[in-house]
């Protein structure tokens, strides 16, 4: 899915001889719209709306008979006859690469559902807008660098943070949601339950079995009677509207689940089951999973099974921190033994050591962790209570050991790390760039010139002793 580009399909075609490059729909409808609101090309307001409703059909026909019948419907419109800047546009522009955009000489691709190339756009957008002006190295390589050492891992840890939140290893789905619907993208789970809500408005006379064994149905239409879709479970394929634009199963595949249990959505192909795009990419939380613990538990299983995992994973990974306490204990240890071996009171300090306080908050902290995402899949009334009373003793014994002053709690302010220029975290401070300075320019006043002064007129002792008198 690309834009309309010619040297870029070329480009891709070249390197890749046995694909077929299609244009992405939305840039597709954005291009005609640009061009038939250019006053240039001379269309009015419903000339405009006449030529996209009229291109439009033309991409959304359903086969090569129903183009071609919407084809002759836009060469005999009145403009596209009398305009020559419409004829050229349609045939030397659209017309002669229509198998690229068209719906109806497209391959369906069930295991490949991609429709747009927003993918690649929003990453350029994030890299532009989000990562480049943090840079202070803006040459080649300072871009290479923050490209492979800061903008891929970080792309690729929210996708991986991201798929784990959507999964049932971060919290349980809902009961109402099926089992085969689980650990799927959001929109494909909101899709299936629409299309299953809608699926019973049937009933069992409106589908027809065509080949029990292969999977080949005939499901009537809600809109007309006398209408039938087939659908195929070997390939998965329905002639509906919603199944072309999407490759998700629609109602007439959940209408078929509900009457018949020999065809359910796990008898559809392993391929289109287990698609990159519709399931979620948890591999890397479940293969560092303990052995013998589901993803997902039921709910009878999940007190007992929580139980005893709890208790062999806390056995272990307290081993494995135990162990790792020890060693860095052992390492300091040795260090401050090496550097002390002059002193008598330092010696004699050492024998009562203890590990650093940072690194057993680390350990304490991720217990906690675990504590807090065991506490989601535990039903057990008694065991959650047993549980908080044993965190208040807990709480009352560290609350009693803080450093205070006066009743205050106190906590030593972390030290502030300085960042080298060669770290790739330098790279992520935004350093804000400080306006320019203005220059001072000294006002000179202008001069005001006044037209039309009328003379001062000048008052005569004569009239003077005229107004006394009156």
């Amino acid at each position: 899915m690309v834009d309309y580009s010619l040297a870029e399909i070329d480009a891709i075609e070249k390197c890749f001889p046995t694909i077929t490059v299609y244009i992405y729909d939305f840039h597709r409808v954005q291009a005609w719209q640009r061009w038939a609101k250019a006053s240039k090309n001379g269309l009015s307001h419903d000339q405009q709306k006449d030529f996209l409703r009229l291109m439009q059909n033309l991409a959304y026909a359903g086969t090569p008979e129903q183009y071609n019948k919407k084809l002759e419907e836009l060469k005999k419109w009145n403009v596209y006859v009398e305009n020559r800047k419409v004829r050229d546009y349609c045939d030397k522009v659209w017309l002669q690469c229509f198998g690229r955009w068209a719906h109806a000489f497209r391959k369906q691709q069930v295991a490949n559902i991609v429709n747009t190339n927003n993918g690649v756009e929003r990453q350029n957008h994030l890299f532009k807008y989000s990562y480049l002006p943090r840079s202070i190295d803006k040459s080649i390589y300072g871009i290479a660098l923050m490209l492979v050492e800061s903008f891929i891992p970080g792309s690729y840890q929210r996708y991986l943070d991201t798929n784990l939140k959507l999964s049932s290893c971060h919290r349980r789905y809902h009961g109402a949601i099926p089992e085969y619907l689980h650990n799927r993208p959001p929109n494909f789970v909101k899709h299936c339950l629409k299309s299953k809500f809608a699926s019973a408005e049937y009933k069992q006379y409106d589908i027809r079995c065509v080949n029990h064994e292969r999977g080949e149905f005939l499901v009537r239409s809600t809109h007309d009677n006398n209408l039938f879709y087939a659908v195929k479970f070997e390939t998965p394929s329905c002639q509906c509207e919603s199944w072309r634009k999407s490759q998700y199963p629609c109602k007439h595949f959940f209408a078929i689940f509900n009457f018949f249990d020999e065809w359910s959505f796990s008898c559809l192909p392993e391929f289109y089951r287990n698609s990159v795009f519709l399931t979620l990419d948890i591999d890397h939380v479940t293969a560092h999973m303990p052995a013998g613990l589901d993803v997902e538990p039921t709910k009878q299983q999940c007190s007992s099974q929580c139980g005893s995992v709890r208790s062999n994973d806390d056995a272990n990974s307290e081993g494995l921190e135990n162990e790792n306490i020890i060693s860095v204990a052992e390492a300091d240890h040795d260090s401050d033994r090496k550097s002390d071996e002059g002193n008598p009171d330092e010696t004699a300090k050492s024998s009562t050591w203890q590990p650093n306080a940072m690194k057993v908050r680390r350990i304490l902290l991720e217990k906690l962790d675990s504590l807090k995402n065991l506490a989601f899949v535990v039903d057990d009334s008694k065991a959650l209570d047993d549980a908080s009373s044993a965190i208040d003793k807990i709480i009352l014994d560290l609350y009693g050991r803080c450093t205070d002053q006066n009743g205050l709690p106190l906590r030593q302010s972390p030290v502030k790390k300085k960042l080298k220029t060669t770290s790739v975290d330098y790279h992520k401070v935004f350093h804000k760039k400080l306006p320019k300075r203005r220059k001072f320019t000294k006002k000179v006043a202008s001069h005001v010139t006044v037209e039309d002064k009328k003379p001062v007129e000048t008052i005569t002792t004569e009239e003077v002793s005229l107004f006394s008198i009156l």
